[in-house]
This record gives structure tokens, C-alpha cells and sequence, in this order.
């Protein structure tokens, strides 16, 4: 009997959110020494918008997750401290030279001071990406970064069960990823995981945020999925645990349906408006009514190809009629 597909991993949206839900335990994980050095009485403030203003140009970011958040240190200097963290979900040859110049366009929009941190979720053993060196000479520069690489844990998994910070979990949910061979075994991890979470003892919200990051990112296809279901439906009745809802999981997927609606929503905006400059009210409400992810994927493709706003609003127009 031939092995069934995998679903497609789609890293991005879960990776994007539990770094941010569990940014103080991002931080106690991968920097201890960073973690120490904040002043965490004071807010986290993450800035998405000027993250993409200073960001690398680049034709394609999947698999690409980057945060960027201000904190204040316990010194209480006044000069702006930014963290700035990457999870890359593949080797990428050009990985370094990115970082580095996301860091030197960081300080000079703010002139402050950057710890960037690189989170590699890939499958090669032997990447291991820590600088950036351009020398000439005796002249130039030799950029270094942090980095963890999640493959590295796979040793290491009762540690990270063991292990009172939320994050780890995240860790091994993602290992779990990396080494299932097939559906089968990917059923199979997402239930010994599930289990795990409800007897945890973890609190409410990050138990419910762990939980969203497994359903999200441990993906099966639709029969296996409303197994798993039934099999944690009736394990929530015989356990007083928390556990997610039916509700709360259709809830969920319903989000995160949205949430990729609204990135390839983003990313025709972004095409036309690098291309023609700012849209028109029509063109974004016309955009705004359609929820399809693949109408919006081939809308993409319409805009990258279009010779003029027009010929993409006839695109635009005709695939509203089809």
C-alpha cells in the first residue's frame, strides 16, 4: 500500500504567532542572557510596520518569519533597544547577507541598539549560518548574529519536557515535525503531544496557545484530522483538563483561514502599489470582498504580470465574473 502525502507544512502563520504570545519565553529559551538583561515590568512593544519598511526587498518570503520588538533594559538607558528575530524554515544560501542587512537598515532608521537572533527550523544538520563577513584589505565589516537550531533538541526531548518554560514545548511540537516520516507517524506524535498538554499543568493561556500552535502546525489530512478530533474529545470526557473546545477549534480554523486570506490580500496590495503606486478606493474595496486564498494566489500572479493598473483591474474584473 503506497504511503499516503503529507499536507504541505505551512510554518509561517503558527511560527509568526506563538513568537510573539510567548515572546518573554522565547526569550528565557533561545537568550538567557538577553531575557535577564530586559526590564520586563516595562511593555513589549512589537512593531510589524516598521519591520516591513526596513525589511530586504525579496521576491518570495515564504518560510520566512521575522518579529521585531522594542524593550527597555533593567539599566534604564534611554538609547532604544529592538530585538530582532528570524525563523527561517529552510537553508538559504543568502541567509546570512539578510540578516545582516536588516540589521544596518535597523540602525539606520533608529540608531539604536539590535540583538538579532536567528531561529533555524530547517531539516540540514550542517547549516549553521552565524555571520555575515564583507573584508577587503584589512577593511570592512564581519556582522555576527545569535542562532538556535531546533534540530539540535532532538536529543534532547526529555529535557524539553521536563523543562518549566512553555517555549520548550513549542520546541519539541516542532521536532515532532521534522521527524515524522509519514501521516501515519504525524498522527501519531500529534496525540502523545496532546496528551502531554492536558496533563501539563500548564495555565489556561498558554496550554490554549500550545494547543493552537499543535493543531496548527502538526497538519493532517481531513479524515486523520477528525480522528485526532474524536480521539481528544473523548479523552477532554474523561479528564477535568483544559483542553480546546470543538468551538474553539472551529474558531480557530476559521482564523486561520482569515489570516491567510488577509496575507495574499496583503501581498496583491503590496505588488500593485511597488509597481503603480498608490491603489485607488475601488481596487482595494473589489480586493476586500474576495475571500478565496486561491483567487487571491492567482491575483498575485495578475499583478506581478499586469503592464498597467487597468490591465489588472480587467484581470481584476474578470475573474469576478468567472
Amino acid at each position: 500500500m503506497p504511503r499516503r502525502a503529507k499536507p504541505r507544512d505551512d510554518f509561517d502563520g503558527p511560527w509568526k504567532e506563538i513568537l510573539v504570545r510567548l515572546f518573554p519565553q522565547f526569550i528565557a529559551f533561545c537568550a538567557p542572557d538577553l531575557y535577564a538583561a530586559i526590564d520586563w515590568s516595562q511593555p513589549v512593544e512589537f512593531q510589524p510596520q516598521e519591520l516591513k519598511k526596513i525589511l530586504p526587498s525579496s521576491r518570495s518570503r515564504k518560510g520566512i518569519v521575522d518579529i521585531l520588538a522594542r524593550v527597555r533594559l533593567r539599566t534604564g538607558d534611554d538609547l532604544p533597544v529592538f530585538c530582532h528575530a528570524e525563523a527561517q524554515a529552510f537553508k538559504k544560501d543568502d541567509f546570512s547577507e539578510r540578516m545582516f542587512r536588516t540589521h544596518i537598515r535597523l540602525y539606520e532608521k533608529t540608531r539604536g541598539r539590535i540583538f538579532s537572533l536567528a531561529l533555524l527550523l530547517d531539516r540540514s544538520p550542517n547549516w549553521r549560518p552565524v555571520h555575515f563577513q564583507n573584508q577587503l584589505l584589512g577593511t570592512g565589516c564581519d556582522f555576527r548574529f545569535r542562532t538556535v537550531k531546533i534540530l539540535d533538541y532532538r536529543d534532547r526531548m526529555d529535557e524539553l519536557r521536563a523543562s518549566p518554560n512553555p517555549f520548550a514545548v513549542t520546541v519539541l511540537i516542532h521536532l515532532h515535525v521534522l521527524l515524522a516520516r509519514t501521516v501515519e507517524n504525524r498522527l501519531q506524535s500529534k496525540r502523545a503531544l496532546a496528551r502531554e498538554l492536558l496533563t501539563s499543568g500548564l495555565k489556561r493561556q498558554p496550554a490554549l496557545d500550545l494547543f493552537r500552535f499543535l493543531d496548527w502546525i502538526i497538519r493532517l489530512p481531513d479524515d486523520l484530522q477528525d480522528l485526532f478530533e474524536t480521539e481528544m474529545d473523548a479523552m477532554k470526557a474523561e479528564k477535568d483538563e483544559i483542553y480546546l473546545t470543538k468551538w474553539e477549534r472551529e474558531g480557530l480554523q476559521k482564523g486561520i483561514e482569515q489570516e491567510r486570506e488577509r496575507g495574499r490580500r496583503e501581498d496583491v496590495v503590496r505588488v500593485l502599489e511597488v509597481r503603480f503606486g498608490p491603489l485607488p478606493d475601488r481596487v482595494r474595496e473589489t480586493l476586500s470582498g474576495i475571500t478565496d486564498p486561491e483567487h487571491l494566489a492567482r491575483l498575485i500572479d495578475a499583478a506581478a504580470l499586469a503592464t498597467g493598473l487597468s490591465d489588472f483591474e480587467k484581470a481584476l474584473g474578470d475573474r469576478r465574473e468567472g
